[in-house]
This record gives C-alpha cells, sequence and structure tokens, in this order.
C-alpha cells in the first residue's frame, strides 16, 4: 500500500474526496474546539488563520463533489 508507486497527473475519486473532505472537516472541528480553550492573542489569531484556511479548502472540496 505505502509502497504503491504515484498516479501523476490522476484526479481524485469521489471517494478520496470525501476522505479528504471528513479530514478537514475533523480539523475544523478540532481546531475550533482547541480556540475555546486558548486565551493568549497570538494563539488565538494563528488558530482563526488556520480556521479560515481549513473553511476555504471545506468549500473548494465542497463545490467540486457538486459539480460532479
Amino acid at each position: 500500500f505505502i509502497n504503491e508507486p504515484m498516479q501523476e497527473n490522476k484526479p481524485f475519486t469521489d471517494e478520496e474526496m470525501r476522505i479528504l473532505l471528513n479530514a478537514i472537516r475533523c480539523l475544523i472541528e478540532s481546531t475550533s474546539n482547541v480556540l475555546k480553550m486558548v486565551y493568549d492573542d497570538n494563539s488565538i489569531e494563528t488558530l482563526r488563520s488556520a480556521l479560515g484556511k481549513y473553511w476555504k479548502l471545506n468549500n473548494k472540496i465542497c463545490s467540486y463533489l457538486e459539480r460532479e
């Protein structure tokens, strides 16, 4: 499995996209939970920035799946 050759320039399958979407949603949930426990301004800013990136990627994946 790990030693399988890379398939270059192949689009993701729907199953792979759904796995990625689930992973991004887990990142969003985990980051949101951590954000509730942090009080340091720099940490909050960093977590919010990451959360914004995760949401943007989530929306991009959802848009991709809707077109399929």
